[in-house]
């Protein structure tokens, strides 16, 4: 026992004594990604992103901006998931190639916004609009890998401290839900209108 009374209180400041303060990334159960990054159209990718360039820059003190890295992904997943892989490497699910993980979700990222700007200008539709939607389903499973190495490198290998659908979760799902509605109306209503005649 330290009789300074000057002296600062140590174990009250080590990194994530009793709290989860020292971990650097997004701990998500892969339950919970799936649903909400499938029920928002991959709009969860972008809060998913944002969360984790926002915590690594908390437990980092590294000087960066998470919103612009988190809106253009496909220039920052690399440098993500090399941190992720640096991050407690004895902690790691098996071998996990970031390299390969980043290049694969760029490409279908790209491949995904491409499509859908095609499509917004009616060029290649109803092609383009399906195959804009199809891209989400490699892309979502994509994301697992990662977030597996991600879970188990912060202690969490299922992600069950967060696991549970919030309130907001539950809106944002009514909200995508709302969103795929409409896209599937505006896939299938041309049809609907050419297999009845026209007007």
């Amino acid at each position: 026992m330290n009789d300074n009374v000057y002296a600062p209180p140590k174990a009250e400041l080590a990194p994530g004594a009793g709290s989860m303060a020292g971990v650097p990334f997004y701990v998500v159960s892969p339950r919970k990604f799936l649903i909400l990054f499938f029920a928002t159209l991959s709009i969860y990718q972008v809060f998913w992103l944002y969360k984790n360039w926002a915590l690594y820059r908390q437990a980092s003190g590294e000087s960066l901006w998470p919103v612009p890295r988190a809106i253009f992904s496909v220039f920052f997943l690399h440098a993500l998931f090399r941190h992720v892989k640096q991050h407690k490497q004895e902690d790691a699910p098996g071998e996990w190639n970031n390299d390969a993980s980043a290049w694969t979700m760029v490409g279908l990222i790209i491949v995904s916004n491409a499509m859908s700007r095609l499509s917004s200008r009616h060029i290649g539709s109803p092609y383009t609009d399906w195959l804009s939607l199809l891209t989400l389903i490699p892309l979502g499973l994509c994301f697992l890998p990662v977030q597996n190495q991600i879970n188990a490198r912060c202690g969490d290998p299922t992600g069950s401290s967060n696991d549970t659908l919030t309130g907001a979760n539950i809106a944002w799902c009514v909200a995508g839900v709302v969103i795929w509605v409409l896209a599937l109306i505006g896939l299938f209503a041309p049809e609907a209108v050419t297999a009845s005649g026209g007007f």
